[in-house]
Protein backbone atom coordinates (compact mmCIF):
# COMPACT_ATOMS: atom_id res chain seq x y z
CA UNK A 1 0.00 0.00 0.00
CA UNK A 2 1.32 3.45 -0.94
CA UNK A 3 0.98 6.08 1.75
CA UNK A 4 -0.92 9.28 1.00
CA UNK A 5 2.12 11.31 1.99
CA UNK A 6 4.37 9.66 -0.59
CA UNK A 7 1.74 10.12 -3.31
CA UNK A 8 1.45 13.81 -2.47
CA UNK A 9 5.13 14.62 -2.14
CA UNK A 10 6.43 12.49 -5.01
CA UNK A 11 3.74 11.81 -7.65
CA UNK A 12 5.68 10.06 -10.42
CA UNK A 13 8.96 11.33 -9.01
CA UNK A 14 7.95 15.01 -9.04
CA UNK A 15 8.33 17.31 -6.07
CA UNK A 16 5.64 19.88 -5.29
CA UNK A 17 7.11 23.38 -5.09
CA UNK A 18 5.79 26.91 -4.90
CA UNK A 19 7.06 29.40 -7.42
CA UNK A 20 7.36 33.14 -6.98
CA UNK A 21 7.54 35.18 -10.15
CA UNK A 22 7.98 38.89 -10.68
CA UNK A 23 4.88 40.43 -12.18
CA UNK A 24 6.57 41.02 -15.51
CA UNK A 25 7.44 37.31 -15.80
CA UNK A 26 3.98 35.86 -15.13
CA UNK A 27 2.96 35.68 -18.80
CA UNK A 28 6.17 33.92 -19.78
CA UNK A 29 5.79 31.34 -16.99
CA UNK A 30 2.13 30.71 -17.89
CA UNK A 31 3.03 30.38 -21.57
CA UNK A 32 5.84 27.95 -20.75
CA UNK A 33 4.08 25.82 -18.12
CA UNK A 34 0.39 26.58 -18.52
CA UNK A 35 -2.06 27.13 -15.67
CA UNK A 36 -1.46 24.93 -12.66
CA UNK A 37 -5.06 23.96 -11.99
CA UNK A 38 -4.23 24.04 -8.30
CA UNK A 39 -6.84 25.40 -5.90
CA UNK A 40 -5.66 26.02 -2.34
CA UNK A 41 -7.61 24.15 0.37
CA UNK A 42 -9.26 21.91 -2.23
CA UNK A 43 -9.47 18.12 -2.02
CA UNK A 44 -6.14 17.94 -3.89
CA UNK A 45 -4.23 20.32 -1.62
CA UNK A 46 -1.45 18.53 0.30
CA UNK A 47 -2.18 20.72 3.34
CA UNK A 48 -5.70 19.26 3.42
CA UNK A 49 -4.72 15.69 2.57
CA UNK A 50 -2.11 15.46 5.32
CA UNK A 51 -4.56 16.39 8.10
CA UNK A 52 -5.28 13.66 10.69
CA UNK A 53 -8.93 12.95 9.89
CA UNK A 54 -10.92 10.11 8.36
CA UNK A 55 -13.05 11.99 5.82
CA UNK A 56 -12.15 14.70 3.33
CA UNK A 57 -14.59 17.06 5.10
CA UNK A 58 -12.82 16.41 8.39
CA UNK A 59 -9.47 17.05 6.72
CA UNK A 60 -10.71 20.36 5.29
CA UNK A 61 -12.07 21.44 8.67
CA UNK A 62 -8.78 20.56 10.36
CA UNK A 63 -6.82 22.47 7.70
CA UNK A 64 -8.97 25.60 8.05
CA UNK A 65 -8.78 25.39 11.86
CA UNK A 66 -4.99 25.13 11.64
CA UNK A 67 -4.76 28.16 9.37
CA UNK A 68 -7.19 30.13 11.55
CA UNK A 69 -5.11 29.34 14.62
CA UNK A 70 -1.90 30.39 12.84
CA UNK A 71 -3.37 33.72 11.64
CA UNK A 72 -4.76 34.44 15.12
CA UNK A 73 -1.40 33.70 16.75
CA UNK A 74 0.34 35.92 14.19
CA UNK A 75 -2.11 38.74 14.86
CA UNK A 76 -1.63 38.43 18.64
CA UNK A 77 2.17 38.28 18.48
CA UNK A 78 2.84 40.78 15.71
CA UNK A 79 -0.03 43.23 16.20
CA UNK A 80 2.29 45.93 17.53
CA UNK A 81 4.42 45.66 14.37
CA UNK A 82 1.55 45.90 11.91
CA UNK A 83 0.18 49.07 10.48
CA UNK A 84 -3.55 49.69 10.42
CA UNK A 85 -3.97 48.50 6.85
CA UNK A 86 -2.08 45.27 7.57
CA UNK A 87 -4.26 44.61 10.61
CA UNK A 88 -7.37 45.09 8.50
CA UNK A 89 -5.96 42.70 5.88
CA UNK A 90 -5.25 40.01 8.51
CA UNK A 91 -8.70 40.49 10.07
CA UNK A 92 -10.34 40.14 6.64
CA UNK A 93 -8.40 36.91 5.98
CA UNK A 94 -9.49 35.61 9.39
CA UNK A 95 -13.11 36.46 8.63
CA UNK A 96 -12.88 34.60 5.31
CA UNK A 97 -11.36 31.52 6.96
CA UNK A 98 -13.97 31.64 9.71
CA UNK A 99 -16.68 31.86 7.04
CA UNK A 100 -15.31 28.75 5.28
CA UNK A 101 -15.25 26.94 8.62
CA UNK A 102 -18.84 27.88 9.38
CA UNK A 103 -19.94 26.49 6.00
CA UNK A 104 -17.99 23.26 6.53
CA UNK A 105 -19.21 22.91 10.12
CA UNK A 106 -22.87 23.43 9.28
CA UNK A 107 -23.79 19.80 9.97
CA UNK A 108 -21.28 19.11 12.72
CA UNK A 109 -22.84 20.14 16.08
CA UNK A 110 -19.77 19.11 18.08
CA UNK A 111 -17.73 21.81 16.33
CA UNK A 112 -20.27 24.61 16.78
CA UNK A 113 -19.38 24.87 20.46
CA UNK A 114 -15.71 25.66 19.75
CA UNK A 115 -14.72 29.18 20.83
CA UNK A 116 -14.11 31.51 17.93
CA UNK A 117 -11.40 34.14 18.42
CA UNK A 118 -12.61 37.69 18.38
CA UNK A 119 -9.73 39.19 16.44
CA UNK A 120 -11.81 42.09 15.19
CA UNK A 121 -11.94 43.56 18.71
CA UNK A 122 -8.30 44.53 18.31
CA UNK A 123 -9.26 46.82 15.47
CA UNK A 124 -12.10 48.59 17.27
CA UNK A 125 -9.84 50.93 19.24
CA UNK A 126 -8.12 52.23 16.13
CA UNK A 127 -9.35 54.89 13.80
CA UNK A 128 -10.54 53.83 10.40
CA UNK A 129 -7.32 53.22 8.41
CA UNK A 130 -9.10 53.91 5.16
CA UNK A 131 -9.69 57.50 6.28
CA UNK A 132 -5.90 58.04 6.37
CA UNK A 133 -5.52 57.43 2.65
CA UNK A 134 -5.10 60.79 0.95
CA UNK A 135 -7.81 61.65 -1.51
CA UNK A 136 -6.71 62.44 -5.08
CA UNK A 137 -6.54 66.18 -5.92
Amino acid sequence: MVSVRSMIVHPDGAILVDIAVHEEGVRRVLRQYGPTGFFPMSNDDPVVLLQPAETIEGKQIAAYEDILERYCRYLREKCHLLGSMAEVWVAERLAGIENHLSVLNLNLPEVRSLPVPRYVLILQDRTNPLSKIPKPP
